[in-house]
């Protein structure tokens, strides 16, 4: 194999790696925020990592029901949403 080949096929390596980082990286920033207590079901979904659309259904039910959320202990109540998910997205959440 040439050298020129062999230049070319680490190029295109290397390029695919860096446009699939994206994907391999969490949701969005961790310096995104979202408003729990004003969000809508996409905005949870797009912004808090480990929440699919059907847990951020959830969040919002919840908040219709019982009100808004004052800290992350009121969002233990919500099935599903648990340690692991909260501590990865305890810098994304605001509750004003």
């Amino acid at each position: 194999m040439s050298p020129m080949k062999k230049r070319m096929i680490s190029l295109t390596a290397v390029t695919l790696l860096a446009l699939s980082a994206p994907i391999i990286a969490d949701k969005a920033p961790s310096r995104m925020k979202v408003k729990i207590n004003i969000a809508t079901v996409q905005e949870l979904d797009e912004v808090l990592v480990g929440v699919p659309r059907t847990l951020a259904e959830r969040i919002i039910k919840d908040r219709e029901k019982n009100g808004p959320f004052h800290s992350l202990k009121d969002l233990y109540r919500i099935e599903q949403l648990n340690d692991q998910i909260l501590d990865r997205n305890r810098e994304r959440i605001v509750f004003d």
